[in-house]
C-alpha cells in the first residue's frame, strides 16, 4: 500500500499500524508526536492505529536545544 510519510509517498505491506511505520523510517527514538490524516494520534494509540492505503502520516520529530 502506499502512504505520503512527511510529504513524501511510500509503500508499505498491507496491515501496517503507524508505530511499523515510525520504525521503518527510524524515528522511533526520534519521536515526539505523529497525525494521520491531519489527526494526532496520542502515543498511546500508536500501536493500535491501523493505517489504510493513501494515508498521510505526520511523524513529528523531537528538537534538540543547542
Amino acid at each position: 500500500m502506499k502512504l505520503i510519510v512527511n510529504r513524501k509517498e511510500m509503500t508499505f505491506d498491507d496491515n501496517i499500524t503507524l508505530q511499523d511505520v515510525i520504525n521503518k523510517v527510524n524515528m522511533s527514538d526520534k519521536m515526539m508526536g505523529a497525525s494521520v490524516n491531519g489527526t494526532i494520534i496520542t502515543i498511546c494509540d500508536i500501536s493500535r492505529s491501523k493505517l489504510k492505503d493513501g494515508d498521510k502520516v505526520d511523524i513529528i520529530p523531537a528538537m534538540v536545544a543547542g
